[in-house]
């Protein structure tokens, strides 16, 4: 709410400016003032955004993991999973475009191009072919695997998309730069900084992500894990019953 009220009242002080002459002085808003007050009040609006614009990032490793447990039919070795938590949060790597004054709605701003499709399907190529390297002689199990790092990495950008706040996310970058949402946001936007994050919104958050997104993971990863283990007692009972 607090972000809300001051948004608008920045939004009001833009709007007052533009059109109003300050009687008492005889000011008139020329092209200098203008650029000189939209520059501000863009800055201002910047840091707003900034402060709400995504789920957790231990969430988007929650989501990778779980996708590992739930697809991994084998032992896997450690790497495996540190990528599965580690490429769901790669995408916001790209916050630090706040730090080199990069503005959030540019293409390579926050959630523009690293959240993209595009993106993820690079991310899943490289992933395998660096942390992978003796997969490229069996194609099949490059190509799952690849795959498989494309999809956990491309959840990022849809769980943004699911969001309630900050800009939409640019899933068809680089060949379509518009900020897309999902038609149905009921995950709660996450503050950037730690500090915001111990605060009543940051209880939110995390009541949220828990209802919306960590509770579905371990739910399928209990179906999955329930079905496997199924298949596996399935010639045990068949050998028992005969």
């Amino acid at each position: 709410m607090e972000f809300i009220c001051k948004r608008l009242s920045i939004q009001a002080i833009a709007h007052n400016l533009a059109c109003a002459d300050d009687i008492t002085t005889g000011w008139s808003p020329n092209e200098t003032n203008v650029h000189l007050y939209s520059d501000t009040v863009h800055a201002l609006l910047n840091e707003e955004q900034q402060r709400s614009n995504m789920p957790t990032v231990v969430t988007h490793a929650v989501v990778g993991l779980a996708a590992g447990t739930a697809v991994s039919g084998q032992k896997m070795p450690a790497r495996f999973w540190v990528l599965s938590a580690v490429c769901p949060m790669l995408p916001d790597l790209d916050v630090l475009a706040f730090v080199f004054k990069i503005p959030y709605a540019h293409p390579f701003g926050h959630r523009g191009f690293s959240h993209s499709l595009t993106f993820a399907l690079i991310v899943g190529l490289l992933v395998t072919i660096v942390f992978f390297r003796k997969e490229r002689l069996r194609p099949k199990r490059f190509m799952l695997l690849s795959l498989y790092f494309f999809l956990i990495t491309a959840t990022h950008g849809v769980l943004d998309a699911m969001t309630n706040g900050g800009l939409g996310v640019a899933l068809l970058a680089p060949f379509d730069n518009t900020r897309y949402f999902m038609p149905w946001r009921p995950i709660q936007v996450s503050p950037i900084g730690i500090r915001r994050f111990f605060s009543h919104w940051g209880l939110m958050v995390a009541l949220s992500e828990l209802l919306w997104v960590w509770t579905p993971s371990i739910v399928i990863v209990a179906i999955v894990k329930w079905v496997k283990g199924k298949k596996r007692l399935r010639p045990y009972f068949e050998k028992v019953i005969r």
